[in-house]
């Protein structure tokens, strides 16, 4: 009885080591994107994970720093996405990513706002330049694309040399959201739609014939050894759950 009793303990305990956790089965899929989809992605993150045993590890920061990071080998990604296509452009140049695999999955629009406690009522593009604005929050063009695209506006309208002495950049739409969050009365941003949050006040639209039109750009990169991951992945974005997922949060999903 008791040889009986120990083989079926040994039995037991080769049965559990045969047994691969959930944690140990996990793959971590990463992903270099744009700081603008980075809440979105969060949630992409959860019902991603809870579908398979891949969980998405997240480098969020602006296209340019991403991109540049990317080539010089401090930051390691499966998935390059851009908020413009500039530097995508500057990823295919240096052979990161294979031009025929990059895509347009998602575009966005440019808003003014101001914070949610803020009296400020302004409704016209023109009133940027009045006294009552005396602060106005774009990210840094020259590696934040929506801050790139909030220059464009304002150059192409003659607005720029008159507010320039207002301008106050910020390194990524997260920090100039929360920024904006408590931000003074006479204090404005230019972000995404899709980056407002209820501390925010939509004040209007920008109109998009003033800017390149905003468009994400994805590919997988070129080296990474998990492109099956990465394509289960891209197919999962396309689908219809996820689709819906980003038009809620803003998103203008499809190809232009």
């Amino acid at each position: 009885m008791g040889n009986r009793h120990s083989l079926y303990l040994r039995y037991l305990l080769l049965s559990l080591t045969l047994i691969p956790s959930a944690t140990a089965a996990a793959e971590t899929l990463k992903l270099a994107i744009a700081n603008s989809t980075c809440d979105i992605f969060s949630q992409v993150n959860q019902r991603f994970s809870a579908a398979q045993p891949i969980q998405l590890e997240l480098t969020c920061k602006a296209s340019g720093l991403l991109a540049k990071g990317l080539q010089g080998k401090v930051i390691d990604a499966d998935l390059f996405i851009s908020a413009n296509q500039e530097w995508m452009d500057y990823m295919i140049k240096e052979k990161l990513v294979n031009p025929e695999e990059v895509t347009t999955p998602w575009r966005n629009h440019l808003v003014v706002a101001t914070a949610r406690s803020s009296a400020l009522a302004i409704d016209r593009w023109e009133d940027l330049a009045s006294p009552a604005v005396q602060e106005i929050l774009i990210g840094d063009p020259s590696l934040a694309p929506f801050g790139r695209y909030a220059k464009q506006a304002l150059q192409r309208t003659d607005l720029w040399p008159q507010v320039i002495h207002k301008i106050s950049s910020r390194k990524n739409i997260a920090i100039l959201a929360e920024d904006l969050n408590t931000a003074g009365e006479g204090s404005v941003g230019i972000l995404f739609g899709s980056n407002l949050t209820p501390g925010h006040r939509l004040l209007f639209r920008v109109n998009p014939d003033w800017h390149d039109a905003v468009r994400y750009y994805m590919a997988p990169l070129a080296n990474s050894t998990k492109r099956d991951t990465v394509a289960k992945l891209i197919s999962f974005l396309a689908s219809d759950p996820i689709t819906a997922l980003f038009t809620e949060h803003g998103y203008i999903s499809g190809q232009p």
